[in-house]
């Protein structure tokens, strides 16, 4: 996936193992002594429900360009008319859906929130 910045640089990003560790590496949980990446599973319901903190942390850990800073990333994402806001979150949304390290847990993800949601409608 490549985003133009506002320099106009062109910068790409990859949802795959790498980062799943890097995103496994800030959400953790520990149990009986040992640490586990929980990443996907706490930020895949904020990510699917427009959480912003989340966009920017998603791309910020998947890109491929390590002297993109965090800083770049929430400028550009706050200089962003709302239709394109909404057009990369579809586009980030879509990537995940689709990337051999992401999609199972995407998949599990939206089926727990479609369940959840007919059983709020009853």
């Amino acid at each position: 996936m490549k985003i133009t910045a506002l320099d106009g640089k062109e910068h790409e990003f990859k949802f795959g193992i790498g980062f799943v560790r890097a995103i496994d590496k800030v959400y953790t949980v520990e149990k009986e002594g040992f640490k586990f990446g929980v990443g996907l599973d706490l930020t895949l319901t904020k990510l699917i429900s427009r959480d912003p903190v989340t966009l920017a942390e998603y791309l910020y850990n998947a890109r491929k360009d390590s002297t993109l800073t965090r800083e770049a990333i929430e400028n550009l994402l706050d200089s962003l008319p709302n239709k394109e806001y909404e057009t990369l979150y579809d586009a980030v949304i879509d990537e995940i859906s689709k990337a051999n390290a992401t999609a199972s847990k995407y998949k599990a993800v939206k089926a727990n929130l479609q369940a959840a949601q007919k059983k709020n409608k009853k």
